[in-house]
């Protein structure tokens, strides 16, 4: 398990959100198709890994680890689920943004649907959580992991607060109303000076709140490496040096001032304050488990 790496990696993402959603360049079916499932792939296995572990220890003949209960093997499992929920979230919330500057490319159902698999995700660990603990050392395995998901779920809130207010993406959020709130706050009066300082202010928060030394079981570490790769993949190339470092947003904004797009002006888009919304069901029609790619990119009635 390493929650700092998978924090750290949302982080950058919602750092270099604004230059992905404004961007004029296409995002391909090739990358959108390995994000979504690759995406799709480290749900599934989190979902296995979770009922291995319970039928190990419901099984008559559990003797693969005789000295550690459930909990033992459950609780980091379920910290390493509820971080990938933050990176799910934040790329999802991404997609939904640059939606709305492209609706007609499908980005909004591909969202979506990621949304719902994490869902299925985060409601299969938080009834473990609820089902509580057999003894008091569960109980207090138990109130560390749940102690750990609230702190997620607020930064992952703090993470999406610039997209919640500029483009409404309120169903991505995990508490719509506190991410909106985040956002007036760090974002609602931002200037082209003061943004980047802010992002660096507020990734240095998050290490400093999931600390490397922290992470216990690092040998147990399942990375969603092929995640990072496809959403990696499936980011303006014009927003990064040629060496790595990312470019600043208004660098960025400087090099495509000349290329001819179809999205809103970017003052415009730094200018908009919506009106906070309250969380609302989406529109479209959830896809099935078993949708493929071709179907899920299919305009929606």
């Amino acid at each position: 398990m390493s929650i700092h790496q998978i924090t750290e990696f949302a982080a950058m993402i919602a750092a270099q959100s604004r230059s992905f959603i404004e961007s004029p360049q296409p995002l391909g079916d090739a990358q959108l198709q390995a994000c979504w499932q690759a995406t799709r792939c480290r749900l599934i296995d989190e979902l296995r890994r979770i009922d291995a572990c319970i039928e190990e220890e419901t099984s008559p003949e559990n003797d693969a680890h005789p000295n550690e209960s459930l909990w033992d093997r459950l609780a980091p499992l379920l910290e390493e689920v509820f971080a990938t929920e933050m990176l799910t979230r934040v790329w999802s919330g991404v997609l939904a943004a640059r939606d709305r500057l492209h609706p007609t490319c499908g980005y909004g159902a591909v969202a979506l649907n990621i949304l719902v698999l994490q869902l299925k995700v985060r409601q299969r660990a938080l009834r473990l959580l609820v089902d509580g603990a057999a003894n008091d050392k569960d109980v207090q395995r138990v109130a560390a992991t749940d102690r750990t998901r609230r702190k997620l779920e607020r930064w992952t809130d703090l993470l999406l607060a610039e997209m919640v207010l500029r483009d409404e993406v309120v169903d991505y959020a995990c508490d719509a109303r506190r991410a909106h709130e985040f956002g007036v706050d760090y974002f609602q009066n931002q200037t082209h000076t003061t943004y980047h300082a802010t992002w660096t202010l507020l990734i240095a928060g998050m290490r400093a709140a999931f600390p490397a030394a922290d992470e216990a079981n690092t040998d147990t570490a399942c990375l969603p490496e092929d995640l990072f790769r496809a959403i990696l993949a499936c980011l303006p190339v014009d927003g990064f040096l040629e060496d790595g470092p990312s470019l600043s947003l208004r660098s960025t904004r400087n090099k495509r001032i000349h290329l001819k797009t179809d999205r809103l002006p970017s003052d415009a888009i730094a200018g908009m304050t919506p009106r906070f919304a309250k969380p609302r069901a989406p529109k479209v029609s959830r896809p099935a488990d078993g949708i493929s790619f071709s179907q899920l990119r299919r305009p929606q009635d």
